[in-house]
């Protein structure tokens, strides 16, 4: 089917910028991803994600802090300054249960 119909949006010109470099990486116009974005829709008969109000699936501080400590930790292992405290997934899951 031709594409003859037109959609204009107003938005925030960084959020725009910032979608445009994003869709670029892709390898995608902003064009195609809001055709994209528009198909899934209806695909789905629902957004593509799920809305939600203020940041709670953002990671706070505690949670930020835990991510990058496991990172070092990895780091610090792959590069043999330390030894893992487990040798399988199920030997870390076993010293979960109490």
């Amino acid at each position: 089917m031709a594409k003859s119909a037109t959609l204009s949006i107003r938005i925030e010109p960084q959020i725009k910028s910032q979608a445009e470099k994003l869709f670029s990486k892709l390898g995608i116009s902003t064009s195609e991803a809001m055709s994209l974005f528009l198909h899934q829709c209806v695909n789905d008969n629902a957004l593509p994600f799920t809305p939600h109000v203020g940041h709670a699936r953002i990671p706070n501080a505690e949670t930020v802090a835990a991510m990058e400590e496991g990172e070092y930790i990895l780091k610090e292992i792959k590069a043999g300054k330390r030894e893992a405290d487990f040798k399988t997934a199920a030997e870390f899951f076993k010293s979960l249960e109490i």
